[in-house]
């Protein structure tokens, strides 16, 4: 579904549940920033979609207009179609570009969330992995990589910058958390 508001305030491309919120913020700063409203600036608020659940969200936007955020799945088998009370269901990152919703996948666990997106299409956040735990992670050409930790059982990236730089934090032993950044290289190896 597509749709063109007219307003005065930048281009938004935002998820189905985000459009309100972020029409009402974006109109609010952009009145306040300008004197004189421009009638001529267009909002394009496009639904992006879902990976067949109820719900999604986008987290990060590049420049080429890709959306990188995390998205409920559809039932599957040995999922219920209908979540007990309190648990939510199931989300994994998404990559959405060219009009196509791309499920990016996790580390073996149910769940995965995207932090940030480059021009590069690289993708650095945060996913389960098989044992329970939680690690940082970065996609790039197809390819999900767990990013590890400092020696605890935790991480997540929280930003990727057009270098390939990730920034995040990391248990490094039960109860402590650190600041981080690791180094990518065009090859793809992952330097920490």
């Amino acid at each position: 579904m597509r749709q063109v508001i007219h307003s005065s305030g930048p281009r938004l491309i935002v998820s189905t549940l985000a459009v309100l919120a972020t029409l009402i913020a974006s109109i609010g700063s952009t009145a306040a920033s300008q004197s004189t409203p421009s009638t001529n600036v267009r909002y394009e608020v496009l639904d992006l979609g879902t990976l067949g659940g109820a719900n999604s969200r986008g987290n990060g936007l590049n420049a080429k207009g890709h959306v990188v955020g995390e998205s409920e799945l559809g039932a599957t088998a040995g999922t219920p179609s209908v979540m007990p009370v309190g648990q939510a269901p199931p989300t994994v990152t998404f990559l959405w570009k060219d009009g196509q919703m791309i499920n990016v996948g996790t580390l073996g666990g149910p769940t995965s969330r995207a932090a940030s997106i480059n021009d590069s299409d690289e993708i650095a956040g945060e996913a389960d992995t098989a044992d329970g735990n939680r690690h940082a992670f970065l996609w790039q050409n197809g390819k999900v990589t767990d990013l590890g930790t400092l020696g605890g059982d935790q991480s997540a990236a929280i930003g990727i910058n057009n270098h390939g730089q990730i920034t995040g934090l990391s248990t490094t032993a039960p109860a402590k958390r650190s600041a981080t950044q690791v180094r990518t290289r065009l090859s793809g190896r992952v330097e920490r």
